[in-house]
């Protein structure tokens, strides 16, 4: 469904998408609260307290690894993320079909 915004020169229309299966934890989701490697097939990882990754592997990524920057609680990260390994913190990651 789209929503009208509106702005100074006119109403724009947003597309709001719903969110998909996999985003939603209907595949499941891992916890990981320790440093322990995980792999599998994710569409999100998402901070439960601030994280430091010294591994984190996704398909198609390009630019500066993750590894080493502490990410704050909360954020959620997506793609076709294949494995992570945690320094400190907690995530949810959500399983892709």
């Amino acid at each position: 469904m789209t929503q009208p915004i509106h702005t100074k020169e006119g109403p724009v229309t947003q597309a709001t998408p719903m969110p998909t299966a996999d985003k939603t934890g209907s595949f499941g989701v891992t916890v990981t609260t320790n440093t322990a490697a995980v792999s599998g097939n994710f569409s999100c990882v998402q901070m439960l307290t601030d994280a430091t990754f010294s591994a984190f592997t996704e398909t198609g990524a390009a630019g500066q690894a993750l590894t080493g920057l502490t990410i704050p609680a909360g954020v959620m990260l997506f793609g076709k993320i294949t494995g992570y390994q945690l320094t400190s913190g907690a995530v949810r990651a959500y399983n892709a079909k």
